[in-house]
């Protein structure tokens, strides 16, 4: 702002002599003003804020990573639980199955002494 306002005053100079006045003082108060210490106020303040703001995304990650454990270990948990219940099942199945085998085998051998008695 400071460097077009003397382009400014050109401008209007040529178009109309009495706001010559106003343009001129405006100019003075704007270059009076101290430019490089607003810019490094600014610049200040914006470093600041983008340090705050780059704390709130790592807390903000922090509190994702730990919901991310959390439903994590319940999803292992639960999978984990599965695992165990289709293993009993198929433990059961084959409990199942050796039963029904010893059962056959006893139903043969009864089958068997009953023949066997029958014959003598």
């Amino acid at each position: 702002m400071a460097k077009k306002v003397p382009q400014i005053i050109d401008v209007v100079d040529e178009n109309q002599g009495g706001s010559q006045k106003v343009f001129s003082k405006i100019d003075k108060v704007i270059s009076s003003l101290p430019m490089e210490k607003f810019d490094f106020v600014f610049s200040q303040m914006l470093e600041k804020s983008l340090r705050k703001f780059k704390l709130y995304v790592m807390k903000l990650d922090n509190q994702l990573t730990q919901h991310l454990r959390k439903y994590k270990s319940k999803t292992a948990a639960s999978a984990e639980t599965l695992k165990k219940l289709s293993l009993f099942e198929k433990e059961g199945e084959a409990d199942q199955a050796e039963e029904e085998k010893f059962d056959v085998e006893i139903q043969n051998e009864a089958e068997q002494n009953n023949s066997e008695t029958e014959s003598s």
